[in-house]
């Protein structure tokens, strides 16, 4: 067997049996690759490899997940003159980041790579993750990271700790959400303390004016904790306030501690608060090869997919996490002397019956970044061309049993559903009653109903099992001014026009011969409807299959 009837064995167990393309109700089967076209690489998704040297270890990812950070980009991946540098393509020449713990970097790519996993972090790993994405201004990731830290610390001691850590590091984000956090959490002494050693200012004042002005004389333990020297000083500050009130004399306690106390106030008011940088100058990447290693996690093995004869290079991993189809058929061997399917771009995995278009969408759905085009950057989408896209994400995720991007492709296209237009809306019927998606499929129902002719509502009731459209349609037709046109019998065919003659002419003699009135005469239409389409009716009850 050769490479290429190789590659296509190996695709038969993961190509459709039919795939509709929404919007067009055509099936992708009849754009089959041809081997004889000629095979290009695809100028968004042949993602190249991004070799990384951090520490003593390499790390592999796909290079457009960092070339479309601007700080990055044009820190290490191109020189000032705009030209790509060489380093970063192979593990002899890796791009090599001095000054940054590995520890810290793998935490950073764990949150790039899984999203859906990071719970597991703690909130100093994330405020590792929180550093290196100031550093080069990853905004998403530096936002995402403030929350999970938020949710990380449920007590005062783990925010004491993290302001701490924030003002000797220089984090503002981290450190004004740890003031914000631990508000109404501090007793006098606490505030005083941190606002000595944090530089907060707001606390150092409302830490000495609450001992000053509180009903409970300073006792000796808080004389030890506070040192003799602002012990004295406050209790000078505590009697003139005390007198003044005992001879209504007003004595305002603030403004007499900040003037007692102006140097530790002063001291505060000159700590910089501005960023220092988070690079380690200390910390070197490895020069010796004996002692670099790739790393478990993130040395990504790539995989070459064949779509339509226009190749694909992803990370496997992608696939192997999200699909068990995918996930059983990498574990199975390659033929003896062979290299395995989508080991190359001369051997890649063909995907047989599935449009480019398509498997573009679902990457897109997946949140693969794109190869960085400055001249490709998104811009506002309609909701069809939305819904186009989880579309189909959510015919491919069904194929490959990939439930998360399932699963979130039902949740997109439901927020979308409403404002689809009602060709749009029928093609997402059709695919939701082809997938068996039940809740798609029940909300195009019910936006389609008011809006179809009877003769669209047989005509799709029938091709679509929808009971209720086909015996409303067929009774409307039935009892029609006018009767059953030309038109209608074009559409509906010869069997079902039939059928429906003889019922109408039934109806129409009973109101003729006024032996029934028209309600009488419409229920017995719609009874006659039951009996005469009954199988029709019946292959119409949708069992979600």
């Amino acid at each position: 067997m050769n490479p290429s009837e190789s590659a296509r064995a190996a695709s038969a167990s993961i190509a459709p049996e039919t795939q509709v393309a929404f919007g067009t109700g055509e099936s992708s089967l009849e754009d089959a690759q041809s081997l004889s076209d000629p095979i290009r690489r695809d100028p968004l998704y042949y993602n190249e490899p991004l070799i990384i040297l951090v520490e003593g270890t390499l790390f592999k990812v796909s290079r457009s997940h960092f070339e479309n950070v601007d700080v990055f980009r044009t820190t290490y991946l191109f020189d000032p003159q705009g030209e790509e540098v060489p380093d970063g393509h192979t593990d002899q020449q890796p791009l090599r980041l001095a000054g940054v713990k590995a520890a810290n970097f793998r935490c950073l790519l764990k949150v790039i790579f899984r999203e859906d996993s990071t719970g597991d972090l703690s909130w100093v790993e994330w405020t590792s993750v929180l550093k290196l994405s100031l550093i080069w201004h990853m905004k998403l990731i530096t936002d995402l990271a403030l929350q999970k830290i938020e949710a990380c610390i449920d007590n005062a001691d783990g925010w004491i700790s993290a302001l701490k850590m924030s003002t000797q590091q220089r984090i503002q984000g981290l450190r004004e959400l740890s003031i914000r956090m631990l508000f109404g959490r501090l007793n006098s002494l606490q505030k005083i303390e941190l606002a000595t050693e944090c530089s907060v200012q707001p606390w150092l004042l409302e830490g000495y004016t609450e001992l000053v002005t509180r009903h409970e004389v300073m006792s000796v333990e808080d004389e030890e904790q506070l040192g003799w020297t602002r012990t004295s000083n406050l209790f000078r500050v505590r009697h003139r306030y005390l007198e003044g009130a005992m001879f209504s004399n007003r004595n305002d306690a603030e403004l007499d501690i900040q003037t007692t106390f102006a140097s530790e106030f002063d001291l505060i008011s000159s700590f910089d608060l501005s960023t220092v940088s988070y690079l380690q100058p200390d910390l070197r990447t490895a020069t010796d090869s004996d002692v670099i290693q790739r790393d478990e996690a993130y040395y990504h093995v790539d995989i070459i997919f064949s779509v339509e004869n226009t190749l694909f290079k992803l990370p496997r991993y992608l696939f192997e996490e999200s699909s068990e189809v995918f996930r059983d058929m990498f574990l199975l061997p390659a033929p003896e002397g062979l290299p395995y399917d989508g080991s190359s771009d001369e051997q890649p995995l063909i995907l047989q019956g599935v449009h480019k278009l398509d498997f573009r969408r679902l990457l897109r759905a997946m949140k693969v970044p794109a190869k960085f085009d400055p001249r490709n950057l998104p811009g506002n989408e309609g909701e069809s061309t939305l819904c186009n896209v989880w579309a189909s994400a959510l015919e491919l995720s069904c194929m490959w049993q990939m439930d998360k991007v399932r699963d979130m492709s039902v949740k997109e296209i439901l927020q979308l559903q409403d404002r689809l237009n009602t060709k749009d809306q029928t093609d997402l019927l059709r695919l939701s009653t082809k997938l068996g998606v039940t809740e798609i499929r029940a909300g195009s129902i019910q936006l389609l109903s008011d809006t179809l002719q009877p003769v669209e509502q047989v005509q799709l009731g029938i091709e679509l099992q929808v009971y209720s459209w086909l015996l409303e349609g067929c009774t409307q037709l039935v009892r029609a001014q006018g009767g059953i046109s030309l038109e209608h019998e074009k559409v509906l065919g010869r069997k079902t026009t039939s059928k429906l003659f003889r019922i109408r002419d039934e109806y129409l003699q009973k109101i003729r011969d006024r032996r029934k009135s028209k309600s009488m005469a419409g229920a017995f239409a719609r009874s006659n409807v039951k009996e005469v389409f009954a199988e029709e009716l019946k292959d119409a009850g949708w069992d979600g299959k």
